[in-house]
């Protein structure tokens, strides 16, 4: 009797420690503390991200649900696939590397906003996020400008080389970067993009320098 309990209790406790790394509970979080978006951090896996934009409200899903969630949105191609083929090449998801999962619209920045989360090995590494103003885009343009601004070093303005009255503002901190690509030359079809990605190689440099230095003398 006594052994059989002791077998149950260890096969509970193996699938409870089986559900928190498979969810990715603690201890098993793997999100670092650099800020992606809304509430996500880079590292985090799929769970822990889908987790943390539901403390928001906002679901976090696969692009068939998301097509069927925003139907006239999808059909604007608001991540511009057809520019980034070799991103979506089909060897590279059937490995099981690159996972793309998508954040259905939400108003923000009197705009409608979607968002495209990039996953590599489960690990969350870059967000896209595009933005439909229902106002004035250049309003729109200012509001997010200025909520970078206090958050985020503007490095450069980067005017277009092919697109005439185009341009990209470059922000930093730390742990992150974000290119805030504005493209205002057709009123009626603005293009207002984020590309934020994480600065995990530099970080690491920086932190590994700071070691060193310490054990210095």
């Amino acid at each position: 009797m006594k052994k059989t309990l002791i077998y149950g209790g260890i096969i509970c406790l193996f699938i409870i420690l089986w559900m928190l790394f498979f969810y990715r509970f603690w201890p098993f979080v793997t999100g670092s503390n650099a800020p992606a978006f809304l509430g996500t951090t880079f590292e985090m896996s799929l769970p822990e991200a889908q987790r943390a934009l539901k403390k928001n409200g906002i679901q976090l899903v696969n692009y068939t649900k998301f097509t069927s969630i925003d139907q006239e949105i999808s059909k604007k191609n608001p991540f511009m696939k057809d520019l980034f083929k070799p991103l979506f090449a089909k060897d590279k998801f059937s490995e099981g590397e690159t996972q793309l999962w998508y954040m259905p619209s939400i108003n923000m920045f009197k705009s409608q906003v979607v968002a495209e989360f990039t996953f590599k090995k489960n690990r969350l590494t870059f967000v896209q996020v595009r933005m439909f103003p229902v106002s004035n885009p250049s309003h729109v343009v200012k509001l997010v400008t200025n909520e970078l601004t206090s958050k985020y070093k503007l490095l450069q303005k980067e005017t277009s080389k092919d697109i005439s009255g185009a341009y990209t503002l470059k922000f930093k901190n730390n742990l992150s970067s974000i290119d805030f690509w504005i493209n205002l030359t057709d009123l009626n079809n603005p293009i207002i993009s984020l590309f934020i990605s994480y600065n995990k190689n530099v970080s690491q440099v920086e932190m590994e320098h700071k070691k060193r230095e310490k054990r210095a003398f």
